[in-house]
């Protein structure tokens, strides 16, 4: 089975997170810079293919973090490498070193592309691997939330994308040069998509600066589309699986479902255990004390596990009441107790047949006024998805 070991910065993990990853391996170099894989070469503008075999003396930082983790792998046979870099230069870099230099946003774009390309042949050459170079995201105009001071996001939105595009063209220029000349680099991305006319669409980022799995949807496909056209059957459908099951199962939902109370005795309520303490959320006196779960849309549930306090007042949830439905004014009773529970740490569980009707809120809540507080919830649905949410 071949494997995909996946180099770069921050850009990198969304590769790793998808449920179809089984056979790749990420290493997140944290905010590394393209600039910094090699050291800078003579200008070699006319002919910068032609350069001879870079020893490690000509890499940088983030290159030689690289070639050792390369050269502790005992199996690379069947390993290709993917590079994830440029977006950080682009963000924080290039218009600013194009001002400070005198020179272009043209030029300081191909030096990003160049050492990419470059870095790539060095490992062809050194590892015989087959290397995928996956080009920049367009960046986003950056706002109060996705500001980071440490590496500030320098020039217009529009001067920035101009760059992914001289960068991405670059990648695709140089990488297609020296496959002619046999090497096996190829180059793949989707920054026209991302940013029509040259503003980024929000819709396929998580965080304003990182894909989500929309964006990532598109990057599968590039990558597959690439595969196809260069006949490389081990790779092709490689992503190929899409994010959903032919058979619906029970997938773990907890993560992303959402917590409002009554009241709160202290900090944010969760679903999960909170670290140092016996509870997972905790009210005031209330009356009525309730928690409701909210799961965002409705979904078909398949079981509900709760757990009560983990270090004592185990009384408290006794008159527990557990109701579902898709209207807070209009809920179906699942659950109804009368009696301490909990006492071996034993969670209770609601389990629900394939055909109740799909509801979106859960309400928790007792039948006089109390304390409410559990140990720890888990909510798993019926779904297609192939992995936890």
């Amino acid at each position: 089975m071949k494997k995909i070991l996946i180099f770069g910065d921050s850009h990198s993990v969304i590769w790793g997170k998808s449920p179809f990853a089984s056979n790749i391996e990420v290493f997140s170099l944290g905010p590394a810079l393209a600039f910094n894989l090699i050291q800078e070469q003579p200008d070699t503008r006319s002919k910068w293919f032609d350069l001879i075999k870079i020893k490690n003396g000509g890499l940088s930082k983030s290159g030689k973090q690289i070639f050792k983790i390369l050269s502790k792998n005992q199996s690379l046979k069947d390993c290709a490498v993917m590079l994830c870099f440029g977006e950080i230069d682009i963000r924080t870099q290039i218009v600013k070193r194009a001002i400070k230099n005198h020179t272009n946003i043209e030029y300081e774009a191909n030096k990003i592309s160049e050492k990419l390309v470059l870095f790539a042949k060095t490992i062809y050459e050194n590892f015989g691997l087959i290397s995928f170079v996956w080009e920049p995201i367009a960046t986003m105009s950056s706002g109060i939330d996705n500001f980071n001071g440490s590496y500030p996001t320098v020039g217009s939105e529009l001067e920035r994308n101009y760059a992914t595009r001289i960068v991405s063209a670059g990648l695709r220029e140089k990488s297609n040069k020296l496959l002619e000349l046999g090497f096996p680099i190829y180059s793949f991305g989707i920054c026209e998509k991302l940013s029509p006319n040259y503003l980024t669409d929000a819709a396929f980022y998580e965080d304003g600066v990182h894909l989500n799995y929309i964006g990532l949807d598109l990057a599968v496909t590039s990558f597959n589309k690439l595969c196809e056209k260069h006949n490389l059957s081990d790779f092709k459908n490689f992503f190929g699986y899409t994010l959903l099951s032919d058979k619906s199962k029970k997938v773990d939902y907890t993560a992303k479902a959402r917590v409002t109370l009554s009241s709160n005795y202290d900090e944010s309520p969760q679903l999960k255990r909170k670290a140092n303490s016996g509870y997972c959320f905790h009210t005031n006196c209330d009356d009525p004390a309730f928690a409701v779960i909210d799961l965002i849309s409705s979904h078909s549930l398949n079981s509900l596990e709760f757990w009560n306090r983990f270090d004592g007042e185990l009384e408290r949830a006794k008159k527990l009441q557990v109701l579902v439905g898709n209207d807070l004014n209009k809920m179906n009773l699942v659950f109804d107790c009368n009696e301490v529970w909990g006492f071996n740490g034993d969670p209770i569980i609601v389990n629900f047949p394939i055909d109740a009707e799909p509801c979106r809120f859960i309400l928790l809540k007792l039948k006089e006024k109390n304390y409410f507080h559990l140990g720890e919830i888990k909510i798993h649905i019926n779904s297609f998805h192939m992995a936890a949410f």
